[in-house]
């Protein structure tokens, strides 16, 4: 493994139309990056050096600036990680033939050992909830508490239907206009006109083919039968916004207390990204 880094601070983004929230790295975060099996991965810290690391996970095709509002809030009281995962915002190039969730287990564990986390505090939506799922059950001794946005544990069964039209899913991406898809994303990921801004901001800047590799990753967080051997015996909870109607948000509702996880704490909030 060759890895490097470098700090920086003149981060902006290139399709930035209006002001918001999500659309400029906040100030209190400090650049990085490590060459990493092909990409080079950028991540930020920030936060208090002498408290516990919370990792924030974006979702599928977002990057690190989907959590600027949990930062501006927990980096007074917590050290804080955020990344651009593989493919997305500026951790290019893709770097690997093909995708899965493990290669991004592989990717956030190399972050942790260069940054020297024993143990820290995950936080993941959507996608991102899936690599914190799958880096738990790799390494359960390196978690202290897992967070999962608007997405399913990966030790439930999936349904045969829904599976394959997940995997049947790809196609969209192959087919639709580009520039219509990134408005209908932008549209049905929020209700918040800032967050919207964002989205579309962000979508700029990933090619169809790398949004399909993404994506491809993604259908591999979860399978059939699920993963039976998997429990989750952290403190855990599992959250949706109350706006989330399909899709695996909508699904979480529906675990009871016979599903292999630890707990399920129903939250109500606005839908923010994908």
């Amino acid at each position: 493994m060759c890895d490097s880094s470098v700090q920086r601070t003149d981060h902006e983004p290139v399709f930035c139309a209006n002001t918001s929230l999500f659309l400029k790295t906040p100030p209190v975060l400090t650049e990085q990056f490590l060459e990493h099996r092909g990409c080079t991965i950028h991540y930020w810290t920030g936060g208090r050096e002498d408290r516990p690391l919370i990792v924030f996970l974006h979702g599928a095709l977002m990057d690190h600036r989907m959590f600027n509002a949990q930062v501006a809030h927990f980096a007074a009281d917590y050290r804080i990680l955020v990344w651009d995962a593989r493919g997305h915002g500026q951790s290019r190039p893709v770097g690997l033939s093909s995708l899965s969730i493990n290669d991004y287990v592989d990717d956030m564990l190399a972050i942790l050992d260069r940054q020297h986390a024993r143990t820290v505090f995950l936080v993941g939506q959507s996608m991102g909830a899936y690599i914190a799922q799958h880096l738990v059950r790799r390494e359960p001794q390196r978690c202290q508490a897992l967070v999962i946005i608007g997405s399913t544990p990966i030790a439930v069964s999936v349904n045969a239907f829904e599976l394959a039209a997940l995997r049947l899913s790809t196609t969209f991406y192959r087919v639709w206009p580009l520039q219509s898809l990134i408005n209908l994303i932008a549209r049905t990921t929020t209700v918040k006109a800032d967050v919207a801004a964002y989205v579309r901001d962000v979508l700029q800047q990933i090619d169809r083919q790398t949004m399909i590799t993404i994506w491809s990753a993604v259908i591999t967080a979860i399978c059939r039968e699920g993963c039976p051997d998997f429990t989750i015996n952290i403190p855990l909870l599992l959250t949706h916004g109350e706006q989330d109607i399909t899709g695996p948000s909508a699904a979480v509702g529906s675990l009871g207390s016979e599903n292999p996880i630890s707990g399920y704490s129903r939250r109500r909030a606005q839908r923010q990204s994908g």
